[in-house]
């Protein structure tokens, strides 16, 4: 009987975090417990804490075409939309409150 080892490749600069669980099959192996995004898409805080997840920024917003976040500084980001239909200033302070 022949044993196989799947070999799941990542793209160089995706952030992870690793299980602390056992692998199911019973090997010793590390197991990733849940690819976070691409290290581009983290916004690292003054304090060096890093911020993934920026999407859910952009959803279920119904004048929103797309959304860009850009991390200017440390303590600076800036937020780009491409705005569709009735695009508000009631639009703009939700994005800032979802930030």
């Amino acid at each position: 009987m022949r044993s196989y080892q799947p070999l799941i490749r990542f793209q160089l600069g995706d952030v992870a975090t690793w299980s602390s669980e056992p692998c199911a099959c019973g090997r010793s192996m590390p197991i990733i417990q849940e690819v976070l995004g691409r290290i581009e898409d983290v916004v690292v805080g003054p304090d060096g804490r890093q911020m993934v997840r920026f999407h859910g920024i952009f959803v279920d917003q119904p004048h929103i075409r797309e959304g860009q976040i850009i991390q200017e500084a440390l303590d600076s980001i800036r937020v780009k939309v491409v705005p569709v239909g009735a695009y508000s200033e009631d639009d703009t302070m939700d994005i800032i409150k979802r930030v």
